[in-house]
């Protein structure tokens, strides 16, 4: 599976832009219920190299995947 965060592009890119778009693949993975495929993505970004201008937006949106996936009944954690 292809992660943006892998490619190298020329040019200026905001730190944590690609990160950013990893995610929104997991996001949209796990709405397909491609769980396997989404927790994948997950565990390759970690959160604090999500800096971007958007960072309380996407790790909102991240915990919100986690929860979905998460197996135990106290959610309380997230």
């Amino acid at each position: 599976m292809l992660l943006y965060s892998n490619k190298i592009v020329e040019g200026k890119i905001a730190s944590g832009y690609f990160e950013a778009l990893d995610l929104m693949k997991a996001i949209s993975l796990g709405n397909l219920n491609k769980k396997e495929q989404a927790i994948r993505i997950l565990n390759r970004i970690p959160s604090h190299d999500i800096i971007f201008i958007q960072y309380d937006y996407f790790l909102l949106q991240r915990y919100l995947l986690e929860i979905k996936f998460s197996t135990t009944r106290n959610k309380k954690h997230y």
